[in-house]
């Protein structure tokens, strides 16, 4: 049912867009060096009171058709902004994050062009919801489902695991991806609001309620690889401990990230 039993679970624990996109993606960026507020993060309304929380609207597709437009983050807005080396991170791409400060919410902006792979292998590394192959390449990954799927969209359940003694957190989020002919993507994941879960709370888990992707892939120009481009926000609720922190930024995150290059070479070789 792609979920591992809380005992073995501890035990285991225990051992249009050109110009126009770029300028709204700057947009972004800007509020993001100001604010903490997803709402604002993501530039929607600052009275969001008559939207529906979690809901996928135009404004979200246009932002994902931006991203690879988006330049840098500026470092003189927001020192709070650091670049990943190049040594870990996927081939190809650059990748910036951001804590706030107090708080467990981070950000990640990611661009570029990863050569020698499909775009089908990106989408489905990113987005893919089945159990057993996420397992097989990232041992964090404790559920996995598609709760419910109405049209275009999906609510995705994924549980994470989390260094012990935290918590594991539990995402329940709302999906739409969208592609083209000509190979090209975009997808945007958020999360489903409290209100309209009718999900019983596992006492065991913390379920993240601040949570957002937007991706977009396209063939590259030249044919041979695919331009990738991401704005991920997470915050796993509450004060993470400076360890965590640190453990995260310099071995979790270089880790995650190898693991995901390395499943989207494996299956671009699989598929080819």
């Amino acid at each position: 049912d792609g979920n591992e039993s809380r005992k073995s679970r501890v035990a285991r624990r225990r051992g249009a867009c050109g110009k126009q996109m770029a300028y709204k993606t700057m947009k972004i960026y800007s509020r993001l060096c100001c604010y903490g507020s997803i709402l604002v993060l993501l530039g929607f309304p600052a009275d969001s009171s008559k939207m529906e929380a979690g809901a996928i609207t135009d404004e979200d597709l246009d932002i994902c058709h931006g991203l690879l437009h988006q330049d840098a983050p500026d470092v003189s807005l927001d020192s709070s902004w650091k670049e990943l080396p190049r040594g870990q991170v996927p081939d190809g791409l650059r990748v910036w994050g951001k804590l706030k400060e107090g708080t467990a919410a981070t950000t990640f902006v990611a661009s570029g062009t990863m050569h020698n792979v499909t775009s089908m292998a990106v989408l489905t590394t990113f987005e893919g919801t089945n159990y057993t192959q996420r397992k097989a390449w990232d041992p964090s990954c404790l559920a996995l489902n598609v709760i419910s799927s109405h049209e275009t969209e999906q609510i995705v359940r994924w549980v994470t695991d989390l260094p012990w003694p935290l918590s594991d957190r539990e995402y329940i989020f709302r999906r739409r991806i969208v592609c083209r002919e000509d190979g090209s993507c975009v997808a945007v994941s958020k999360t489903v609001s409290e209100e309209s879960l009718l999900i019983a709370r596992d006492p065991s888990l913390v379920r993240v309620r601040d949570f957002v992707q937007y991706s977009q892939i396209r063939p590259s120009k030249d044919g041979k690889g695919v331009d990738v481009g991401l704005l991920y926000r997470n915050d796993l609720e509450g004060s993470l401990p400076h360890w965590v922190v640190k453990w995260f930024s310099n071995i979790g995150l270089p880790i995650y990230l190898k693991q995901i290059e390395k499943e989207i070479r494996s299956y671009s070789s699989f598929v080819q």
